[in-house]
């Protein structure tokens, strides 16, 4: 209803080809119930699709990434299938480098950064720098570990309108916040690269 509402300020004219409607109070109703039962039917939709996903976390069938985890490759044929993941050696040992820095020395970031440089390792992106924010990721994955946990965040409202279409917090923005780790969902076994142990060391002040 924004919509047509928004088109006939601009002058514009919309008909319907399916059920053409006319201007009476009756059938303006009937627009405004169809609209709400079309987005009924689309919440519908949407839920059982999170259920559907959850499920299959569960089950250890999906994996919970679209593109795979630095130090990891995926089967080309079945490339959300837990089962086919398998390690990159080459990334895997840099992972294992990241970690030997941060417990063995106490590097910081910026220290881990610049050995990276220093070495010559590319980032995940291929540039010649790393991010701050790239290597505090990895340090913090608890994937490295040889457990998949997925819906580890949540998508977050958008806090500023983005058009005026759109009321403030209806949609989601791209952004995401952490939920608490007892909503984790464990989705499956990998090839560890770390131990526990150290997962939880290195976390510790990143």
């Amino acid at each position: 209803m924004v919509l047509l509402e928004e088109f006939e300020r601009a002058g514009c004219h919309v008909e319907f080809l399916d059920q053409p409607l006319g201007d009476t109070p009756h059938e303006h109703l009937l627009l405004q119930i169809r609209g709400a039962v079309a987005e009924y039917e689309r919440t519908l939709i949407g839920e059982r699709m999170r259920r559907g996903r959850l499920a299959r976390y569960r089950a250890e069938l999906l994996l919970p990434w679209v593109q795979p985890v630095y130090g990891y490759l995926l089967d080309p044929a079945h490339p959300r299938d837990p089962a086919g993941v398998r390690i990159n050696e080459a990334q895997a040992a840099v992972v294992r480098q990241l970690f030997a820095w941060y417990l063995e020395d106490g590097a910081s970031l910026s220290r881990i950064v610049n050995k990276l440089f220093e070495h010559g390792v590319t980032s995940p992106t291929g540039k010649p720098r790393w991010r701050h924010t790239t290597v505090r990721f990895l340090l913090h994955n608890p994937a490295y570990t040889g457990t998949l946990y997925a819906c580890r965040s949540r998508a977050r409202r958008s806090l500023r309108r983005r058009s005026a279409l759109q009321s403030v917090g209806k949609r989601h923005d791209g952004s995401t916040a952490p939920r608490p780790r007892e909503e984790w969902v464990t989705a499956g076994s990998i090839p560890a690269l770390i131990t526990q142990e150290q997962y939880v060391l290195g976390t510790f002040w990143y």
